[in-house]
């Protein structure tokens, strides 16, 4: 098991100081819940616990989108539904 990757996460989203106790002494340093900065990503999922994580990742993936387009854009191309070039 990669102890360094592994994140728990509250499914609630509510802190717990008494679970980050017993993780830390299973060498598990990586805690996520409503307080954490971004948003977790397991899976390929995204595990939004609050609203500035959801507002981080909108205005994330709206870059990225606008970055995809603009990529396509200076090729002189256009994206109409479904298209890979």
């Amino acid at each position: 098991m990669n102890y360094d990757k592994t994140i728990a996460f509250s499914l609630s989203g509510q802190p717990s100081p008494s679970w980050c106790t017993i993780l830390s002494t299973a060498d598990i340093g990586q805690w996520h819940d409503r307080t954490s900065d971004d948003s977790l990503k397991c899976l390929g999922y995204t595990m939004i616990h609050s609203h500035s994580q959801r507002q981080i990742f909108l205005s994330d993936l709206v870059a990225r989108l606008k970055r995809s387009c603009d990529m396509h854009k200076c090729r002189n191309l256009f994206v109409r539904g479904r298209s890979t070039v």
